[in-house]
């Protein structure tokens, strides 16, 4: 959580101003710094070579080499409102599907990713993964 300091009040002393603005100057800054970069959603990422589940907050890279790989994601819930997954397929020989437990991923039951070595972005938005990529 981010505070910001406040005057509260007026010191008619120049110097005890300076110290105040230069105070409330630094907890400006501390708290942009805190801000910095928060917005990026950051991914864990795991290989996959078989069937798997996928949590919020993954880059999933699957190798379909060998195999089809069919990757669920979890409920489109309201809980996962604006939370990511992140999927790319190498390998190539095999398919990639993404399922989900319960719900639609880019309004339909299933998506099959179309393009080896892409990434693609799947985000909640409650109701539905919408895809990007």
């Amino acid at each position: 959580m981010i505070t910001l300091q406040r005057l509260r009040s007026y010191n008619p002393d120049p110097k005890e101003n300076l110290r105040q603005l230069r105070a409330l100057e630094d907890n400006a800054a501390s708290a942009v710094k805190k801000l910095d970069g928060s917005f990026l959603p950051v991914f864990a990422v795991t290989r996959r070579e078989v069937n798997c589940r996928a949590s919020v907050g993954e880059h999933v890279v699957a190798n379909t080499v060998s195999q089809d790989i069919t990757i669920t994601f979890p409920a489109a819930t309201a809980e996962n409102a604006g939370r990511c997954i992140a999927v790319k397929e190498i390998g190539g020989a095999f398919t990639c599907t993404v399922t989900v437990v319960s719900g639609t991923v880019n309004s339909a039951v299933s998506y099959l990713l179309g393009t080896l070595g892409r990434l693609y972005l799947f985000c909640s938005d409650g109701s539905d993964w919408g895809v990007t990529g």
